[in-house]
């Protein structure tokens, strides 16, 4: 189909119900939650609740999605519908959980610092393998007498805990008690990588509860690390509210010239290190207003920009997509583009009540 003259967010609704009929758009998770959330969110309730139950049609025993060939991108995705309409996802983000692997990168380089002037002891308290473990530290002045990394002051989390504790153990929590040093301690975890020191988590206390960030998602559950699952995974996780993070894994290895690795980073990074990615995203967009002139690079850019001051880029950005609407009101005549764009950019159009349209031939049940 020809791009049209006349932008109609009706006419794109309207493609997007005849082409996943009973709410399933190709028997694509992702596809059918942007399909899902874009109806919810343009009020097309009866479009919207069928995509929620054939999503939840397609559960896996074990908490993931799709039944029979469970992915992480397509749990997390699962999820971030389940979540928008209040229903439970605490066996998913488990599921989540226990799919993390350890991030080659990650592996080493993780340390603890004390701040402190006084000799005394901290315990390290943490779980393996549903098994508690306890370490004592003896800690003298802030430096570490009996086992430390690089530096004195820098107690080894991946060596002096136990042995490769960390490569082992991705995500772990560990619970730090150094309440036997008074109270004008100062906690803090480092992870260094080559000549730069990132403080990853710092308490004016002395004890701390705190997740060890060396985790990534591969495709599969436990499997090897795979960036693009890494930063659907991460941005859902953050939006579910889960503690759950693949963030540091998927900060290393983006890459900057990528418009949705920018804006999946912007839309998940701590709220301090988020201008960066935001910046790095507008010295990507195209003069057009594009990302990459990709309908779907387009259209995960506009959520970022949307959650930015970067309104001039967003409504650039958004006059593209509506530009490259097709005359049968499709996005490519692809079902992902076309939920994506109106999930991101058009769910506040007014659109009336859809007319009950029948499957198209070929459809999936």
């Amino acid at each position: 189909s020809e791009a049209q003259t006349t932008f109609s967010a009706q006419r794109g609704f309207e493609w997007l119900a005849a082409h996943c009929p009973n709410g399933n758009c190709r028997s694509d998770i992702q596809t059918t939650a942007f399909y899902t959330l874009a109806m919810k969110d343009a009020g097309q309730l009866e479009y919207a609740n069928l995509g929620v139950e054939y999503i939840r049609s397609r559960e896996d025993t074990a908490n993931c999605w799709p039944r029979g060939g469970c992915s992480v991108k397509d749990t997390a995705y699962a999820l971030w519908v389940l979540d928008a309409y209040g229903l439970d996802t605490s066996g998913g983000e488990e599921y989540l959980r226990t799919a993390l692997s350890v991030a080659p990168d990650l592996e080493n380089f993780w340390y603890l610092e004390v701040v402190t002037t006084n000799n005394a002891t901290c315990t390290i308290v943490y779980d393996t393998n549903n098994q508690t473990s306890e370490k004592i530290v003896a800690v003298d002045a802030g430096t570490f007498p009996e086992c430390h990394g690089s530096a004195p002051t820098f107690f080894d989390l991946n060596a002096c805990i136990q042995p490769n504790l960390l490569s082992n153990n991705p995500s772990l929590e560990l619970d730090i008690d150094c309440d036997a040093l008074g109270p004008s301690t100062i906690l803090s975890i480092l992870f260094v990588d080559g000549n730069n020191f990132y403080v990853i988590d710092e308490q004016p206390s002395s004890s701390m509860k705190t997740i060890i960030q060396n985790g990534c998602f591969g495709v599969r559950s436990r499997s090897s690390c795979d960036l693009e699952a890494s930063l659907h995974a991460n941005w859902l996780l953050v939006e579910l509210g889960s503690d759950t993070t693949s963030y540091l894994y998927a900060r290393n290895n983006h890459d900057k010239f990528n418009p949705q690795h920018n804006a999946l980073l912007f839309l998940s990074a701590p709220t301090e290190s988020r201008t960066s990615f935001i910046d790095q995203l507008v010295s990507l967009q195209e003069s057009d207003g594009s990302f990459d002139r990709n309908v779907l690079s387009t259209a995960i850019s506009v959520l970022a920009l949307k959650q930015s001051a970067k309104s001039q880029e967003h409504i650039k950005a958004v006059e593209w997509l509506k530009s490259k609407q097709q005359s049968d009101g499709s996005w490519n005549t692809n079902e992902l583009d076309t939920a994506s764009t109106l999930y991101s950019s058009f769910t506040g159009e007014p659109i009336s009540i859809l007319p009950i349209i029948s499957p198209i031939p070929g459809g999936q049940p």
